[in-house]
């Protein structure tokens, strides 16, 4: 019987650039479990070309003559694991360890050793259609870790997770092998380590992160980091005013100002609103007798908007001529992580100072700051290796799902692997609310961007980790939140720091499923606190009882002026990046549209998330566009009342300006 192999197998393969002449063969050897690379390759001892390049001990040849896309080969992986789990699973799984230290030639079975080393062996990937969970790293056999590195490669490799058809066996991940060249006999086996990087000197910085050791990064990058350029990181075409110039109006904004004039005047409008997301916002959140919701959009003065478009192709914008809406045009610079990095560069560069409230940042995409960060982690280690962790944010994703925080550089580099990531400093020296992190949700609504008009919500939500914190210096905080630091071990381990542990480090626990088979966060997860306001500044007046602490006369005007800034940032650097594709400017205040540029302007709430320091200043974390507020209606039964009135009827009795 022909095996055949699945629609979900199919559509990996097709994605991996698998010929599809060898469908056939692997699905039999997948059925059977045919592991037959030892019938045409042999082992022989490694050569000397890549010495600072972790491969396995031997290399890999050919015992015959084998044709381009004749054949194809399964590769056992040793062990999968995870981020968070893979120093957890070092460490409870019998001999694993000492298999993994086997496996990668070391000498020191000690697990925070191996699991340094681990970081340039590994090889990782996404489980299909689950591209916001966490990606899987596998430890392949010694098949796979004596196939060489070489930009010239003459086979290829790639991960699956392979279900059976009638769902007979556990799902299994395995490596596929296949020649991509002619292979003569007793050619050496290559693969490219770094398929998806297409930009040279990205190429050039990321391949350090194969090197055996932190010495072999420290010599070749010295010798590297002159051949690739230095720019500045911020983008160089900023349109709109730069602050010292008076304000334009281009003569294709006036339809923009004309909506904005006329809907201002209007003091006794009744709004209907229409909003795409019933999950968002729904009537039995509207209490107001001067809001109501509204299923046609054609009958609405307010277009709150989630999606940008909508139809079975995604192509189709809601008419907006006429009505205001929930998007802004440049929502992207703030909302977006690497574009949100980039705002706040062009900004420190425009006043001439780095903001006090955003973490240095590094977006790893771009070859100069790649080399920048690469320089600024070398560096921490030589003069201050307790202030080098990082954390690893992807572009897009679930919030905070698959942010690694590492104080490794291989650990970090390798996660771009999977996708790309901004390198933040991670905040070593949070305030804590009884021993454990906790960060905060702002709802800001931005009335206007020129001239700037922001509001905050009066509530703020409380988010908390479920287990307490670990300092950066090896020592866990007390109940009162503060630290009691005592180690100045420059060789402190991420166990010690319990570098992976979800429940200490994050606050956001919606996410997490613990009936997923596949989620891998386990363990304890403590007590999930979900507190209001009230209680909280209670309890943190009782925790910081000095002057100094004073969350009404310091810390809140202190998030407050923060608050603003981020969006005075955006009003001095907007630019659209690329330009629209009309090639008008647009105005400040104009509504997203791709076929009705400044046709009508835009009034929108932002999530905004703060952490405080143990010193208490404010650190922006993320901004958000459409954040769950499902806690602050439970909180605030009216708080959709008191967001929409604000942003469209001029209301300020419920809401705080900034």
């Amino acid at each position: 019987k022909i095996r055949m192999l699945s629609t979900f197998l199919l559509q990996q393969l097709r994605k991996a650039g698998f010929p599809p002449s060898l469908d056939d063969k692997l699905a039999k050897k997948l059925h059977d479990e045919v592991f037959d690379a030892g019938n045409h390759f042999y082992f022989c001892e490694g050569t000397e070309e890549n010495v600072t390049i972790k491969e396995g001990k031997y290399e890999i040849r050919a015992k015959e003559s084998i044709s381009k896309n004749s054949d194809v080969y399964l590769i056992d992986h040793i062990w999968t694991t995870t981020h968070p789990q893979s120093r957890k699973e070092l460490l409870s799984v019998p001999d694993l360890c000492n298999r993994v230290s086997e496996l990668l030639h070391l000498t020191d079975t000690e697990v925070n050793t191996v699991w340094d080393n681990l970081w340039c062996t590994i090889n990782g990937f996404l489980l299909p259609n689950r591209v916001d969970d966490y990606p899987r790293w596998f430890l392949m056999d010694d098949v796979g870790l004596s196939i060489k590195h070489s930009h010239e490669p003459n086979v290829k490799c790639i991960p699956l997770l392979y279900i059976s058809e009638d769902n007979s066996r556990p799902p299994l991940t395995l490596s596929i092998m296949w020649p991509i060249e002619d292979l003569d006999e007793d050619d050496v086996l290559a693969r490219n380590y770094l398929p998806d990087a297409l930009d040279d000197n990205i190429r050039k910085l990321r391949i350090l992160s194969f090197y055996d050791s932190l010495s072999s990064v420290k010599t070749e990058f010295d010798e590297l980091k002159m051949s690739i350029p230095s720019v500045d990181h911020a983008i160089s075409n900023i349109s709109g005013p730069d602050g010292s110039k008076p304000f334009a109006s281009p003569s294709n904004w006036k339809k923009t100002l004309q909506n904005l004039q006329s809907f201002e005047v209007d003091t006794n409008l009744t709004l209907s609103v229409f909003c795409d997301r019933t999950d968002h916002i729904n009537s039995s959140f509207i209490h107001s007798p001067r809001i109501r919701l509204v299923d046609n959009p054609n009958k609405a003065n307010v277009l709150y908007l989630i999606d940008h478009v909508f139809g079975e192709n995604d192509d189709q914008e809601h008419r907006k001529i006429g009505v205001v809406t929930s998007q802004f045009w440049w929502n992207g610079m703030v909302v977006s992580k690497e574009h949100l990095a980039k705002t706040v560069q062009n900004y420190s560069r425009l006043i001439g100072e780095d903001v006090a409230w955003f973490p240095i940042c590094y977006d790893l995409g771009i070859a100069s700051q790649l080399k920048d960060f690469i320089a600024d982690f070398l560096n921490r280690d030589e003069v201050s290796p307790l202030d080098n962790i990082w954390i690893l944010k992807r572009y897009r994703g679930r919030q905070s799902i698959d942010y690694p925080i590492s104080n490794n550089l291989f650990c970090a580099l390798r996660h771009l692997d999977i996708c790309p990531r901004l390198a933040c400093k991670y905040v070593q020296n949070p305030a804590l609310f009884h021993g454990k992190k906790f960060d905060l949700r702002y709802c800001v609504m931005v009335i206007s961007l020129e001239p700037l008009l922001i509001r905050r919500h009066p509530l703020f939500k409380i988010r908390i980790a479920n287990q307490p914190y670990r300092s950066s210096k090896g020592s866990s905080s007390n109940d009162s939140g503060c630290v009691d630091s005592n180690s100045n071990d420059r060789n402190i381990s991420g166990q010690e720091l319990d570098l992976e542990s979800y429940q200490s480090h994050f606050t956001v626990m919606n996410f997490l499923s613990e009936d997923d088979p596949l989620q891998p966060i386990r363990g304890d997860p403590g007590e999930r606190v979900d507190m209001t306001m009230d209680f909280f500044l209670r309890e943190f007046a009782n925790q910081y009882p000095s002057e100094e602490a004073s969350w009404e006369r310091v810390v809140q005007p202190r998030i407050d002026a923060m608050l603003r800034e981020v969006f005075e940032a955006v009003r001095l650097t907007r630019h659209l990046q690329p330009p629209h594709p009309s090639g008008v400017p647009l105005h400040p205040n104009a509504a997203w549209s791709l076929n009705q540029p400044n046709e009508t302007f835009a009034r929108a709430m932002f999530g905004v998330d703060v952490l405080l320091t143990d010193s208490l200043q404010p650190v922006l974390l993320e901004v958000q566009w459409a954040p769950d507020c499902d806690r602050a209606v439970d909180h605030c039964p009216q708080f959709w009342d008191d967001i929409l009135a604000t942003l469209y009827l001029g209301e300020t009795s419920s809401s705080i300006e900034l």
